[in-house]
């Protein structure tokens, strides 16, 4: 299969709108709308729910979703690979960092490493914990930049020196802001907002010793982006590292920590049993001598 109908079909997923594809893609619409048709000819399946204005992905094409954003990965790599020679790297290096403290040296870190192979170049994404392992897993990503802890049965890595510190997120107006620290107790009848990643939820909770039955846990959030602001209007406490929350406007917000005070590390990995590219090698490499 030519990887352009994979381009054509994601294009199309991603706008969910024939015509908005086809402006994107430089195509007719009616030759676009040829090619979908082809493309659910040959698998044997509708991959669209055609609706009037706008198209949605049947579980077939949710499926082939997943599938086609893997062989694209695959051939991305592959061609970056052959355009190699034995004394430059050319090469596009896809690397995901989570939002904490560890974010500009990440990015220090890309930018030096381009300043030494100038060919090569960074699509990076932002995003949490698990999002980064689920595009490792995928070969969307190469390398990510994580915090502590990860499945180690799944993943290589290297630990490096930037520590988080957890605590809570408040406004400034809370009855916990004057506090210098704070304990499971003092989430009592607190309405909170805790991590995404199970396993770091599993972590606080024995930290913490127990999260007290009385709170109301309003949810979960990968991200502190929309939760800080709700943190500003109202009495929910956030529970994160200080790092990604002072990456947002604090001025109306305090970081409390926990007592005894907790910290997680953080870590560049990679997928066990891939085979990298020859720019990926290198950058662990330069991470490892610039002792990160």
């Amino acid at each position: 299969m030519e990887t352009r109908l994979l381009e054509y079909f994601l294009t199309v997923a991603e706008t969910g709108n024939i015509t908005k594809a086809a402006a994107k893609l430089h195509l007719t619409q009616p030759t676009l709308s040829r090619q979908i048709m082809e493309l659910e000819q040959r698998l044997g399946t509708k991959l669209f729910i055609r609706g009037k204005r706008q198209l949605a992905l049947t579980t077939a094409g949710l499926v082939f979703e997943k599938r086609a954003r893997e062989l694209l990965g695959f051939w991305d790599q592959t061609k970056n690979e052959i355009q190699q020679t034995n004394t430059t790297l050319v090469e596009t290096l896809k690397i995901g960092c989570v939002e904490t403290s560890i974010s500009p040296l990440a990015m220090q870190t890309c930018l030096a490493f381009h300043q030494n192979y100038p060919a090569v170049n960074f699509s990076i994404t932002d995003a949490d914990g698990n999002d980064i392992k689920e595009r490792l897993d995928q070969n969307e990503l190469e390398l990510g930049f994580l915090i502590a802890p990860i499945e180690v049965a799944k993943y290589n890595y290297l630990t490096l020196k930037q520590t988080e510190t957890w605590g809570i997120v408040v406004r400034k107006t809370h009855r916990l802001a004057t506090k210098k620290a704070v304990t499971g107790a003092d989430l009592e009848n607190e309405t909170l907002i805790l991590p995404k990643r199970g396993i770091v939820r599993s972590e606080l909770q024995a930290w913490l010793k127990a999260i007290p039955a009385s709170a109301n846990v309003l949810g979960t959030s990968n991200l502190l982006g929309n939760v800080t602001t709700l943190a500003r209007q109202s009495n929910v406490c956030l529970l994160c590292v200080k790092g990604a929350f002072e990456m947002f406007d604090t001025t109306e917000l305090v970081f409390i920590p926990f007592t005894p005070l907790r910290h997680s590390k953080h870590i560049l990995a990679w997928r066990k049993n891939t085979e990298l590219s020859l720019a990926a090698q290198e950058f662990i490499e330069f991470v490892k001598n610039n002792k990160l």
